[in-house]
Order: C-alpha cells, then structure tokens, then sequence
C-alpha cells in the first residue's frame, strides 16, 4: 500500500466518519428530511455501519509506522525508538493545538461551548483537565475533553507506546500475532477502563496491520493480481465480501468491533484492488486531497456540527446535502488551519535562523576582541 492508496483510504474513511457523526444517533436523523421511511431507515443504518472509520485510521497508521520502523531501523535500540515516538507525539500535539486555539477563539465569538465552563463540568479542577487534554492524555486519566471525539488523540498516544513491542513481537512470532491478538482482546475485557476497551475493539486490527506491513502482504497481493482476469476476481470477491460484512454488521451476527476490524480489511484490500483504475481516477483525488487533510478535518468537524453551528449544519434539510456542506466546511477549514500552521513554522523558523545568526555574529565579536 502506497502513499496515495493510503491517503485515497483516508479521504473515504474521515467521510465515513462525517456521516457517522452525523446520522448515527436517532435523535440527530430527526432533524434531516429523507423521502421516505425506508431511505431513512437506509441512512440510519449506513451510519452505524459507517464506525468502520476507527479501524480504517487505525490500520492505516499502524501499517504505516510499522513500515517507517522497517525502513529507518528506528527498532535498533531503545532510545531511537523513545526518540522517534516523542517527533510523532510532538507533532501530533501540535495539530491539537492549534485546531484548539482556533476552537476556543470561535467559542468566544459565538459565546458558545467555552473551554472553561466545559473543563469545569463534574470536576472543580479545571486546569488539571485542560492539561491533560491538552497533552492528549484525558482517557488515561479519565479526565473530561473539550471535543468528545479526542478520544482517539489518547488512543494514538497509546499506540505509539505499544506500536513498537508489537512489531518485536512480530520478529520472533510471525504472523502468529493475529491470533495472539484475539487471545489479547478476550483478556483485555477483564480489564476495566476506557483506554483498555479502545485497545480490546482495536488490536485485532492492529496486530493484522503489523503483519501485513513487515511480510509486504498487499505488495505480493498486488504481484498476484496484476492480469486483469484475476485482478477482476479479486474485485468480485471483495465486493461480495463487503457487501456480506454489512450484513454481518446490520444483524449483529457477530461481535461487531470483530467485524468492523475485518470490515476494515477487506476496503483496504479492495482499494488497493481497483486504486489502478484510470476511470475512476477523478473520484481518487477528492479522496486523496481529502486524506491530505483528514487529520484536521477530524479534529475540527465536530466543532462545526455539534458545539458551535448545529442549527446551521442541519439547517439544509436534505442528508446528503448536510452531509456534503460539513464535508466541504470540515476541508476548507482544514485547509485554512494548515496555511496556518505553515505561517507559524516560517516564523519560527526565521526566529530561530535570526537568533543563531545573532549568536555566530556574537561569536566573531569575541573572536575579534580576543585577538586584539
């Protein structure tokens, strides 16, 4: 799986998310219009199933960094390791700030959902909350978040931490992590605390990235189907297996954090199936310029949605088009965030430049001084 598959997965999987968030509650498809029952029957239904979002980010990130290990040995020794996960942890954290800075500066205008009554609510402690969500460390402690959806920020923390022992654990082992990580999933439900259960829904999900990333699974898949009759079998089943997924999912045959795992899979597998089809090729930009930008986009929507423009946001009666607005508002202020944090880089990256040439300046001064 390439770059460009892997932001074409990220550009469905944060639409997936937007719907998800914004018809997979009953009280929510009550304030959209559908032509019929059904159709909103159809939609409700469509959300739920649309959870398969979280499995999607996760494998992607957990295939991604495993490949990242592998291709900079960053897995030699512990302080490379330790080196490497605080870069990701301080970027990651710079994305939450600023998505918050721009948050709490709307919540001001709009006086609506401010930070400090919010970190307030239930916990006198305000500023013990706002650090740690701030430090994305809310669901190890239990503490509350300013956007409900930043769960996954302490999620991503965690997998960073474990990221490593599971690959490890894939040299000595194999492809025997799989099935290890059902038998992980099973003992982690002893275990109280939200953190844990997120590790329990996931680490199916996880352990199979791992695996597919260090054996190069989807790269020899790709060998296998690269004749046209194949790669045309392969789409069928795929499809079909989908297709059967949903089923699965709407009946809850099976536990269905198992089948959103597996669901999950197979998409990526079928993406990465069709991702040469040249007449499809408009559709994979919009996805793939939307995966570019799926992170801010993450953070921000509920934002939009929930917090401050709720009204707004369902204002335009038709699902898709509520849909479409919030995916098209989540992109441009996304977008606008990014230029953002750009300007804030080249400033700093002027400051610094100014100070060391400041202090070499400093440093011939002295120089000059000494030999006189």
């Amino acid at each position: 799986m390439d770059k460009r598959e892997s932001n074409i997965l990220k550009g469905t999987a944060i639409i997936f998310m937007l719907i998800h968030h914004l018809f997979n509650d009953k009280k929510l498809i009550k304030l959209a219009e559908f032509g019929s029952s059904s159709e909103k029957t159809a939609v409700y239904h469509m959300a739920i199933f649309f959870k398969i979002c979280v499995p999607i980010f996760v494998f992607i990130s957990a295939y991604g960094l495993s490949k990242q290990y592998m291709k900079k040995g960053i897995l030699k020794d512990s302080r490379t390791i330790a080196k490497d996960a605080f870069r990701r942890y301080r970027k990651l954290l710079y994305g939450l700030w600023t998505i918050m800075a721009v948050a709490v500066v709307v919540a001001h205008i709009v006086n609506r959902y401010l930070p400090e009554e919010v970190y307030a609510r239930n916990d006198a402690n305000a500023i013990k909350n706002f650090v740690f969500d701030m430090l994305g460390l809310s669901e190890f402690f239990g503490t509350a978040h300013y956007n409900n959806t930043w769960w996954y920020i302490s999620f991503a923390v965690l997998l960073f931490m474990i990221l490593p022992l599971i690959n490890m654990l894939h040299e000595k082992v194999g492809s025997l992590i799989i099935p290890l990580s059902l038998f992980a999933a099973v003992l982690l439900q002893e275990f109280q605390g939200t953190l844990v259960n997120y590790l329990e829904r996931y680490i199916i999900g996880v352990a199979a990235a791992v695996t597919f990333a260090r054996e190069d699974t989807i790269e020899r898949y790709k060998k296998i189907i690269s004749p046209w009759y194949l790669r045309l079998t392969a789409f069928i089943f795929f499809g079909a297996a989908f297709a059967f997924c949903y089923y699965l999912r709407s009946k809850l045959i099976l536990d269905y954090y198992v089948i959103d795992n597996l669901t999950a899979i197979v998409l990526i597998m079928l993406v990465c199936t069709i991702s040469g089809i040249k007449v499809l090729s408009p559709l994979y930009a919009v996805l793939y310029v939307l995966g570019l930008y799926s992170m801010n986009m993450f953070l921000g929507h509920t934002f939009i949605k929930s917090y401050f423009f709720k009204d707004f946001t369902y204002s335009f009666k038709k699902w898709w088009l509520i849909a479409l607005i919030l995916i098209l508002i989540s992109f441009a202020v996304s977008f606008a965030v990014e230029m953002l944090k750009k300007g804030i880089q080249i400033i700093i990256n002027k400051i610094k430049k100014s100070i060391k040439e400041k202090g070499g300046s400093d440093g011939d001064d002295m120089s000059e001084q000494e030999m006189a």
